[in-house]
């Protein structure tokens, strides 16, 4: 039976071919955008809507989503969707509440990102939860969906990052 002993050459070609794998690999790729960042972009993305400014918000919409919910409802649909539900939803806003539930998404184009469940607090000290799904795009933060009444739990058990918008009412 032969002893096996590593021979100082041996170790150096193994380490110059590990080191050379090494440079080879590509560096963990860093995110672009930080938690405050996506903190902001929730807080714009829901002024737009307590103040009523229905344009502003879709240019915070996803192209993909536009496209998708207008291809799933027809031509319009987004913009019945952002009249009928997100604003009126939205229009009693007294405070946001500071805690959130988050957790990382992809959005069906394969778009990264977070999406964030927070409550807010009616005028009437109500509480309303809602999702957004915040993806990067192009060097942006584009919104990838909204979910009104829903926490964390309900999205995941409603398929997480695949639902979608609730349909215009003319086309229940």
């Amino acid at each position: 039976m032969t002893n096996y002993r590593p021979t100082i050459i041996s170790i150096f070609f193994l380490s110059t071919l590990l080191l050379q794998v090494a440079a080879c690999s590509k560096p963990a790729e860093q995110p672009k955008f930080g938690s405050d960042d996506y903190d902001k972009k929730v807080k714009e993305i829901v002024n737009t809507l307590t103040q009523n400014e229905p344009a502003q918000f879709k240019a915070f919409l996803s192209p993909d989503l536009i496209e998708r919910t207008e291809k799933e409802y027809g031509d319009g649909a987004i913009d019945k969707i952002i009249h009928e539900r997100y604003v009126p939803f939205f229009s009693d806003l007294a405070r946001l509440d500071t805690n959130s539930n988050s957790m990382p998404t992809t959005d069906g184009s394969g778009h990264k990102g977070v999406a964030i469940f927070k409550t807010f607090i009616t005028d009437e000290g109500e509480q309303k939860p809602f999702g957004l799904y915040i993806i990067e795009k192009d060097g942006q933060l584009k919104v990838g969906n909204l979910l009104l009444n829903k926490t964390l739990q309900e999205a995941i058990s409603m398929g997480g990052t695949d639902a979608k918008p609730e349909a215009p009412s003319d086309h229940n």
